[in-house]
């Protein structure tokens, strides 16, 4: 269950992301249940992300967009151990739902990431504590296991820790400039501009933040507010080929100069996100 101003009440955290024009429109999910976890990972969480695309003939999952998704933004999330709730016996999984109800113009692997930040960020887990479980011998922990206690208030749910500012998605497409000049670069490309591009990059990126600091003595007068700088978590270059260090260099200092990049937030509300998309640097 979400707050009654997410789109889908049915979730622990939703985002619904869509572009005035209609040209865009996603819905994320996500869900939060108890686990088993592998043997391999006792003390980890699980995030699992399935994307769908609504066709005129029903839904139909993309794994590319899924597995792209999964690779570029799973590790970087948040520190699954964060997740644990007994070690060996219950852990937190997440399953994170994409619905692309239409998708005719920017980047839609763009548009899932930050849709998937803001459900994140607004993802409530319920309160679960470990209980004593008495075995045959009339001692806890008698070899029956472990038991675990939910809270079913939702008011008492909380954020999930160190999700306050998940990476984002930023897909960078280089188009070739005449007259051997520097490439141009492109944030957001349309269907059209990708197909003319020399190259496409995704560079994973958590936002600058800006915390407010505190009221000074006595109470009065608020306290100096700090900014932690945006930070490039990892590239990852589409397709075949290679490309200059020097150009790569250019590119991370042109995102890292535009954290918001080619996704500006122009309304928030009910849920609901709309952005405006647009941005070139040649």
């Amino acid at each position: 269950t979400t707050n009654a101003s997410d789109p889908l009440v049915l979730s622990n955290g939703s985002a619904r992301l869509y572009l005035p024009t209609g040209e865009t429109n996603i819905l994320v999910s996500v869900r939060a249940g108890l686990a088993v976890p592998s043997r391999a990972r006792p003390k980890e969480g699980m995030i699992a992300i399935h994307v769908d695309l609504l066709h005129n003939h029903g839904q139909k999952r993309n794994e590319e967009l899924e597995s792209t998704l999964t690779e570029l933004l799973v590790p970087h999330l948040l520190d699954k151990q964060d997740l644990c709730v007994v070690p060996h016996y219950y852990v937190w999984a997440l399953y994170i739902d994409v619905l692309v109800l239409a998708s005719h113009g920017g980047s839609l692997l763009d548009a899932c990431g930050r849709a998937i930040q803001r459900a994140l960020a607004s993802t409530r887990i319920p309160i679960v504590t470990p209980t004593p479980s008495q075995g045959k011998d009339n001692t806890t922990n008698g070899g029956s296991g472990v038991a675990v206690e939910m809270n079913g208030d939702f008011n008492a749910a909380h954020h999930i820790a160190g999700i306050e500012n998940p990476p984002v998605i930023q897909t960078v497409t280089i188009l070739k400039a005449p007259n051997d000049r520097k490439p141009i670069f492109i944030l957001d490309a349309t269907k059209e501009e990708e197909l003319c591009a020399m190259a496409q990059v995704h560079v994973v990126l958590e936002e600058a933040t800006t915390v407010q600091g505190g009221k000074g003595a006595g109470g009065a007068g608020a306290g100096a507010s700090s900014t932690t700088p945006a930070r490039i978590c990892a590239l990852h270059k589409a397709g075949g080929g290679a490309l200059p260090f020097s150009l790569l260099q250019d590119l991370t200092a042109f995102v890292a100069k535009t954290p918001s990049g080619s996704i500006k937030t122009t309304t928030s509300g009910n849920g609901r996100i709309t952005f405006e998309t647009f941005l070139v640097s040649q």
